[in-house]
């Protein structure tokens, strides 16, 4: 699986430092003005980084509204358990991500999850087995 999403500082990602990523490949592309990292897991899964440095925040998603619109909403991690949520949750806090949902019962059954907001403004989902 490989997602992308935006990022301010490409070495201090809240993703790459609460996942323990690391960069397996960059690439500045001037055509378009922008640098691309993938970032690796060990187990294999990525997350493409972009950054520009002109780009602006845009307003911050909220859980209860990012179904309103077409295009991205958030990106989802997959935790293997209930306690990896919460730590991965006050992990990404500590660097600087916004909690808009706690780690809370899933609407689907035996499933913890919470919303944030990274430090990029992007939203991102932790949910896992509870």
């Amino acid at each position: 699986m490989s997602v992308s999403t935006s990022a301010t500082s490409m070495p201090r990602s809240a993703s790459r430092a609460a996942f323990d990523l690391e960069v397996e490949w960059r690439e500045r592309l001037d055509t378009y003005d922008f640098t691309m990292v993938f970032l690796l897991h060990p187990s294999g899964w990525r997350l493409e980084l972009f950054h520009r440095d002109e780009a602006t925040p845009s307003a911050a998603l909220d859980p209860g509204t990012q179904h309103d619109r077409l295009g991205y909403g958030h990106v989802a991690y997959t935790c293997w358990s209930a306690d990896q949520v919460r730590a991965v949750h006050d992990r990404l806090v500590g660097l600087g991500a916004a909690s808009h949902i706690p780690p809370s019962p899933s609407p689907a059954p035996e499933r913890l999850f919470d919303y944030l907001v990274d430090p990029e403004g992007n939203l991102l989902e932790l949910v896992g087995r509870g």
